[in-house]
């Protein structure tokens, strides 16, 4: 079954005597060890102040084993402005699906149904409300995906073959990172590079369009400029978006 599970600062979370950072959105029926790791896979990082709209979404496809197997997570976390004391906000939503769910969307690539969730309020920006269960599965749209010329790495790198570059190091599992400028789109980048990848590997590519420690996927994206960007630039497995340098 399909688990959703959402977390973010509130003066009374789903657990009883629980507020400020917690779980206010599950699927009912999750169980423990899954809402545990899910939990935990909840920080964030601001890059500026609270509310800016410049702070990086982490949009990322992740591999999580549980107590009850192996879940396959597609998660939204970013900036949510100031909470309900007034101190800064994050809010983190996670869709955990099994193999067997995943092998359904094959046609179809995670990046492009992670912004397919987003777009259609499935992985949330703000939380309103209180706390609550959710009784049945969130409801997954996958957009087919189809291979292509990569129009938008063309646009950015002026190579698009940079695409196939990033997709080859990720099927022999290495781990490249990817420094992109302030307001790049890497979800649309991955999903162009996951659409020359065949339905039965591109489920298998981890990655995360925002790293915060290195070990998130294959594709580490991070922001020019950050912490971690000055880190991955000393490595050899770095590629920066918009200079054309793999």
């Amino acid at each position: 079954m399909i688990c959703e599970l959402l977390v973010t600062s509130a003066p009374r979370g789903l657990q009883a005597g629980r507020s400020g950072f917690t779980t206010v959105l599950r699927t009912r029926g999750i169980h423990p060890d899954l809402a545990s790791r899910l939990e935990a896979a909840s920080a964030y990082r601001h890059l500026f102040p609270q509310g800016d709209p410049r702070n990086p979404a982490i949009f990322s496809y992740t591999n999580k084993p549980s107590a009850i197997g192996e879940f396959w997570v597609l998660s939204r976390i970013g900036d949510a402005g100031t909470d309900y004391t007034g101190r800064s906000n994050k809010i983190a939503h996670h869709i955990a699906m099994q193999p067997s769910d995943v092998a359904a969307f094959s046609n179809s690539n995670p990046a492009a149904v992670c912004a397919s969730l987003v777009a259609s309020g499935g992985l949330m920006t703000r939380w309103e409300g209180e706390p609550r269960e959710a009784i049945t599965p969130p409801q997954i749209h996958a957009p087919a995906s189809t291979p292509t010329i990569c129009q938008l790495w063309d646009s950015i790198t002026g190579d698009p073959g940079w695409a196939g570059v990033l997709v080859e190091r990720a099927l022999r599992r290495e781990a490249t990172w990817i420094i992109a400028p302030s307001g790049v789109d890497l979800l649309k980048l991955f999903s162009e590079a996951l659409a020359l990848v065949s339905p039965a590997q591109r489920w298998q590519i981890p990655f995360t369009t925002y790293s915060l420690r290195g070990d998130e996927g294959r594709w580490l994206g991070t922001v020019a400029g950050s912490p971690e960007a000055e880190a991955a630039a000393s490595q050899q497995r770095t590629a920066e978006i918009g200079r054309a340098h793999v």
